[in-house]
């Protein structure tokens, strides 16, 4: 953009009365460019500038050209970033980049400019993985959400360690009023989180009180993390990640061969004991019995056999519980291993 158009702009912007919209905006700038063949009539591309006349583009004009493809650019001039996108109309559809919109879906048009304006070109063409986020903001999310619980947990309150670690967060979170809610419980915390990653730990906690961690992407301000009930949130951040590799890679030691002799002994007594053993901490779900509380001291399991693996014995003695419960290999932000136990 040359330094008369950009003066004249900003000139037209003041006159009109908006100059309060390109106060906002100032930081993007988005031109919008139609280019159709030689041969499309005069009426389809006035057509299509007047459709276009509303959509929020800073400019749009009409060009031809006999093999007109779509594009975009995004340059900076001034301190200022220019995103100058050429779309391609076929009577009554314009092809934009990534995009398709008939004449009458206005809508849609303007809503895509908008993005661009916003987020920038290379944020709104991305790929969208998990949450609606390119893969850029996903790596992103799970850095910030790797720092380690520093401190023991067992037996603290709930709602004082869900404020703990929402306030650890280097992101903006926002709470639903359940959440709110949540952070006042005085219900015991049965795990031990410290050693793992917050984003881990507030996603196993979150759970007790039926609520889950997201990110979310809003329009012209990155992502922002959401704490909402299970129900608003058709995905949600994990509690823990499968590992790539093979469980007997992932952690040989679950796997060595022990004798074990346990005769009616409470579950949670023989887990504590592997678990020192293993140097690995087991994590039960929260919500692994629905709402009523998981009590594993209420539980007493028998275990006798000379030659076993500890894989072996743990998913024995984690059947003898009513209901049934499992076990499986996760890992947190940081790829550090633990136990995770929940219902079948």
């Amino acid at each position: 953009m040359n330094s008369y158009r950009y003066f004249l702009y900003v000139f037209l912007c003041y006159v009109l009365g908006s100059a309060s919209t390109f106060a906002q905006n100032a930081d993007r700038l988005v031109e919008l460019e139609i280019y159709s063949t030689p041969t499309t009539p005069a009426t389809t591309r006035h057509q299509w500038l007047e459709a276009l006349s509303e959509a929020g583009a800073d400019r749009v004009s009409a060009k031809t050209s006999r093999k007109p493809a779509p594009s975009i650019e995004e340059t900076t001039y001034g301190g200022s970033k220019v995103i100058l996108v050429k779309g391609v109309i076929n009577n009554r559809k314009i092809k934009l980049p990534k995009k398709t919109f008939s004449i009458t879906d206005q809508r849609g048009i303007k809503d895509y400019l908008q993005s661009l304006r916003a987020d920038g070109a290379k944020t709104t063409l991305a790929e969208k993985k998990a949450f609606g986020l390119t893969s850029e903001q996903l790596i992103n999310v799970h850095s910030k959400l790797a720092g380690t619980v520093t401190s023991g947990t067992q037996g603290k309150e709930s709602g004082s360690l869900l404020n703990q670690l929402i306030q650890s967060l280097p992101q903006k979170t926002n709470l639903s009023p359940s959440a709110r809610s949540a952070l006042t419980s005085s219900e015991k915390v049965s795990n031990e989180y410290q050693g793992l990653s917050t984003g881990t730990a507030l996603s196993i906690e979150l759970r007790r009180h039926d609520l889950v961690l997201r990110p979310s992407p809003k329009q012209g301000r990155g992502v922002e993390l959401e704490v909402v009930t299970t129900s608003q949130a058709p995905e949600s951040w994990p509690q823990g990640w499968p590992p790539k590799a093979a469980p007997v890679t992932t952690f040989p030691k679950l796997f060595e061969v022990t004798a074990l002799q346990l005769n009616n002994i409470q579950l949670d007594s023989v887990l504590s004991a592997i678990s020192r053993r293993l140097k690995i901490e087991f994590i039960v779900d929260p919500a692994a019995w629905g709402t009523k509380p998981v009590d594993l001291s209420t539980v007493k399991v028998t275990f006798n056999k000379p030659r076993a693996s500890y894989s072996a014995a743990i998913g024995n003695i984690l059947s003898q519980s009513k209901p049934q419960l499992r076990y499986e290999i996760r890992l947190d932000e940081n790829g550090e291993p633990f136990i995770w136990i929940t219902a079948n």
